[in-house]
């Protein structure tokens, strides 16, 4: 604590819990109250919100699951349970894990709404700067290029000081993080993650779309569930609309007895019946052209299209393409494009606008995976590109999500644009996928006529972990080991031991925890954060980090940052800056882009000659 700040008053966490509860309810019942509350589809979502509410009374600490179709009104849902179950077994906080930022974005902004006081909520994302090397950079940013060990040692200490002060403690009762930062605080190198590690014991922690664990992370991630209830005393919800069957995989999650939260998850997928899946890929690979004529001729049927690719470069090249048909603009169409190379900001204003706009207008929106999971928005038909029956599910649930048609077409197609090479997960889970939908063609009963039914999906995920059984436990190919073993039984170094000593080593020496933390990454290659200058508040904050600031006020910038942020890789890194596109800040440890790298319509442009112009057709 610096000099002149004073220490925070301890938040009285079980009011705070009771008057966010007392908030959530009164919402629910404007609701309730709204012209459309006897609609069949809101009927279930208060019904299933019940059944959470009385679910968290009912039932003590445990692994429970929740099988929420897609716009089931997860979020709230599941809110309720964490609440309800926080204020009846006295716990301390409740925290929400999220795969993606995007989704993390919008359930946050859900949940704000909620709470009177806002700083009572964190939302901890990837970091925009880190201290790694930090040394290293100094001295390569000496002026004259001599080695002042005194004045260098002052300068990197002080770095170091504000860097770790700006970070989030996660002292906060309700908490948004990705499953990123779940899973370092379990397994990476370095003090700070496991810094945060006590903060998950006695506490109500929602796993949304549990389903998106990397596979190489499984086994790992089912043992860190199964620590937090068995020893950390907390709750664990595992919430999605497609179940990924965690218990059947050899290192499962120890759910509790009957753990699931909806009465006759069956009967509810069945009465929230909006779409019917349509397999297109028996046309063969769409190159960009015939998948242009393809999105066509569904908007002769429909007036919005949502159209979702598994590569960047192919969500661009459609786009484009489209972009210069003739029948766009004669038919009136509004073309949206969707991609990570967009900060959260920009994603969040075209969303918006899209929102806004659907219903009223025509709307082709080209997109990748991000839309799929945590967006609230409804297309009348979708086009999805062969990938995972998960995300298949995911991608239907942007198709009429509240039930305003009868029924709704989402077209299963394959495109000759996507090269999967450096996404060989998508690319397995394709096809298993297909192999499923001849399954399916053969004999439809299996799976109740239904693509996206229980039975279809148990499948789907029961052929991909076989796929994947040996990658679950954290191959480390250079090292000719897996890491999980090393944290569990450890079985090869303990049999070394008790033949060299004859006795069994004690316990706490029996895992490998400093190879663990030498190897483990949650996404290999994760590249780097970089601020873009979307709009005027980025380029403010990209200003004042080139300034002098001190701990709180370095904190403060780093979170504004956050919305504005691209991950990116090394290899597009390396372009942007042979190109003088990066601006490098706080010695080199955050970096930012000079406004020629980003524009209106595609975010990043490694080309660095984006034109920040309204490219919206």
């Amino acid at each position: 604590m610096t000099r002149g700040e004073q220490e925070e008053e301890p938040t009285d966490t079980a009011a705070f819990f009771a008057a966010t509860y007392r908030s959530l309810l009164s919402r629910l019942e404007r609701f309730d109250q709204a012209s459309n509350a006897d609609h069949p589809i809101n009927r279930l979502r208060r019904e299933m919100s019940l059944q959470c509410d009385r679910f968290a009374v009912e039932r003590p600490s445990g692994i429970y699951t929740l099988s929420i179709p897609t716009g089931g009104g997860k979020t709230l849902a599941s809110m309720r349970y964490a609440l309800r179950h926080a204020i009846e077994t006295d716990k301390e906080r409740i925290v929400y894990i999220l795969p993606y930022n995007t989704i993390i974005e919008q359930n946050a902004s859900e949940i704000r709404r909620l709470v009177q006081n806002d700083d009572l909520i964190i939302e901890h994302h990837s970091n925009v700067a880190d201290d790694r090397d930090l040394r290293r950079v100094l001295q390569l940013d000496g002026i004259d290029g001599t080695h002042h060990e005194h004045e260098e040692d002052e300068t990197y200490n002080l770095e170091r000081q504000k860097l770790r002060l700006a970070r989030d403690t996660w002292d906060r009762p309700i908490l948004f993080t990705t499953m990123v930062q779940f899973l370092n605080t379990f397994y990476a190198s370095g003090s700070r993650h496991v810094r945060r590690l006590h903060q998950l014991s006695n506490a109500v922690i929602v796993f949304d779309e549990v389903q998106a664990v990397p596979p190489h992370c499984i086994s790992m991630f089912n043992e860190a569930v199964n620590f937090l209830h068995g020893v950390g005393g907390s709750s664990v919800l595992l919430c999605t609309a497609t179940q990924p069957a965690l218990q059947y995989v050899r290192q499962h999650v120890r759910l509790s007895n009957e753990p699931e939260i909806v009465q006759d998850p069956d009967q509810v997928m069945e009465a929230f019946k909006r779409v019917e899946l349509r397999d297109e890929t028996g046309r063969g690979a769409m190159t960009t052209e015939q998948l242009g004529e393809f999105v066509c001729s569904r908007m002769a049927e429909i007036d919005s299209l949502l159209v979702i690719l598994n590569t960047k470069k192919a969500v661009r090249g459609l786009f484009e393409l489209l972009k210069e048909q003739a029948w766009i603009a004669e038919k009136g169409i509004r073309l949206y494009h969707l991609s990570t190379l967009m900060c959260g900001a920009h994603r969040k204003a075209r969303l918006e606008e899209m929102k806004s706009l659907l219903g009223k207008e025509r709307i082709i929106c080209i997109s990748t995976q991000l839309i799929e999971a945590g967006v609230d928005i409804s297309f009348q038909g979708v086009v999805r590109s062969l990938a995972g029956l998960d995300s298949i599910a995911q991608a239907a649930g942007r198709c009429n999500r509240h039930g305003e048609d009868e029924l709704r077409e989402v077209s299963i197609i394959r495109s000759a644009e996507e090269h999967l090479k450096s996404l060989p997960e998508i690319k397995l889970a394709g096809e298993q996928t297909e192999r499923l939908l001849g399954e399916f063609g053969r004999q439809p009963a299996l799976f109740g006529h239904r693509l996206l039914s229980r039975k279809a999906m148990e499948t789907y995920f029961y052929y991909y972990y076989d796929k994947i059984k040996e990658k679950m436990d954290y191959p480390v190919p250079e090292k000719g080991l897996d890491l999980f073993p090393l944290i569990n039984k450890n079985k090869l170094s303990v049999d070394r031991y008790k033949s060299k000593q004859q006795a069994k080593p004690p316990l706490e020496a029996r895992g490998a925890i400093a190879t663990v933390e030498e190897y483990f990454e949650v996404i290999k290659n994760a590249g780097k954060s970089v601020i873009v200058p979307y709009d005027d508040t980025a380029r403010s904050i990209i200003l004042a980090l080139n300034g002098e600031n001190g701990p709180k006020q370095l904190g403060d910038l780093l979170r504004l940052a956050q919305p504005y942020t691209v991950n990116m890789f090394d290899q597009e890194l390396r372009r942007l800056d042979r190109g003088g596109n990066l601006i490098y800040l706080l010695q080199g440890r955050v970096l930012a882009l000079h406004e020629t790298a980003y524009d209106n319509a595609y975010g990043v442009n490694p080309a660095g000659d984006g034109a920040f112009m309204d490219m919206i057709v």
